[in-house]
């Protein structure tokens, strides 16, 4: 990987073939995506909801709920690309 962050087309393919997601796959998980998108937003709330039912966890959570929301759907977006 490279050393500034960035993912180099090497890094992505070794990471792919290492997780054995072929070009087959990688068509299927495409079409996933469109049935997913829409629906990310609302699983994503639930999962937060869920977790923070659980007063610790509602603890540990604190005030980083809104960011970690935010840094979960940016992060999806990007692996959907």
């Amino acid at each position: 990987m490279s050393t500034d962050g960035a993912t180099t087309a090497f890094d992505r393919e070794t990471r792919l073939r290492f997780m054995r997601i072929d070009d087959e796959t990688r068509t299927l998980l495409r079409e996933f995506w469109k049935t997913l998108e829409p629906a990310l937003k609302g699983i994503i709330d639930g999962f937060y909801e869920h977790v923070t039912r659980e007063p610790t966890l509602a603890r540990l959570l604190g005030n980083e709920i809104p960011r970690m929301k935010a840094a979960q759907a940016k992060q999806a977006s990007m692996r959907s690309a």
